[in-house]
């Protein structure tokens, strides 16, 4: 029973690189090598994130280069961000198309292990090349404050997890190739400032839900396919300064009295 136990705890695999732990999770020997993690006996949680994005890096990389491996700590992995006491991978930003260090763009997906990065607050991946969806287990990143993914060539619905993220202030996906409806349950980000949808291929109606959200600075969901009649509740936005709404199917017509609040000062 003991042998079987141990075996449970960690299974080292022919490869020399590859655990399991008890609680199923994916482990990697080169992220307890004392280099990728200092004192990784002591760091176990930047241990779990360099587990997390170790599992993730190829799929996330592509056919890019990147320097995440075992002979760099991973706080100098290219686009990582390590901070707080206990340190802990903060940020993940890949922003300009001519970066020195990384000539090429990201031309992967966006891996569903970037939803164990637990202290993760920003995840900015701008121009670059990324295909596929948007992962459902980014919904588990409840520190999430920002996340900014325009000018990707991301597919497929915006997942409804992304209402569980009530920390967020930023969610920018706007010129990638998002389909379906806008998800009700992003009326639960209450915190949220700038929500950027325009120039996707998102249909229905605009959700009442997004009524909630009275912190909100700027909406932009113009140039994509929604339809249904203009909803008048932007009126009951209070913080609205920029709204861009043109270049979709919606029907109706504003009354005649303005229907954006008195702090709207531009209206596309």
């Amino acid at each position: 029973m003991a042998g079987a136990a141990a075996i449970l705890f960690a299974l080292l695999l022919v490869s020399g690189r590859l655990l399991f732990d008890v609680s199923g999770q994916t482990t990697f020997t080169e992220c307890r090598n004392g280099t990728t993690v200092p004192n990784p006996t002591t760091n176990t949680g930047l241990v779990a994130d360099c587990d997390a994005l170790w599992a993730a890096r190829d799929t996330f990389r592509g056919t890019t280069t990147l320097n995440w491996n075992a002979t760099t700590a991973v706080s100098n992995w290219q686009g990582i961000t390590v901070s707080g006491t206990p340190p802990r991978v903060t940020t993940i930003s890949f922003t300009s198309t001519v970066n020195p260090f990384i000539p090429q763009k990201l031309n992967g997906r966006l891996p569903p292990e970037f939803g164990n990065l637990s202290n993760l607050t920003e995840l900015i991946i701008i121009q670059n090349s990324l295909t596929g969806p948007i992962p459902s287990e980014l919904g588990n990143l409840t520190n999430l404050a920002r996340i900014l993914l325009d000018g990707n060539s991301l597919t497929e619905p915006i997942p409804s997890e992304l209402g569980n993220l009530t920390n967020l202030t930023h969610l920018w996906l706007q010129g990638n190739s998002l389909t379906g409806p806008i998800p009700s349950e992003l009326g639960n980000l209450t915190n949220l400032t700038h929500l950027w949808l325009q120039g996707n291929s998102l249909t229905g109606p605009i959700p009442s839900e997004l009524g909630n959200l009275t912190s909100l600075w700027q909406l932009y969901l113009a140039d994509n396919q929604l339809s249904g009649e203009f909803p008048l509740w932007v009126e009951d936005l209070s913080s609205l300064r920029d709204i861009s709404i043109q270049g979709n199917l919606l029907t109706g017509h504003l009354p005649l009295n303005n229907p954006f609040p008195a702090s709207v000062s531009r209206v596309v």
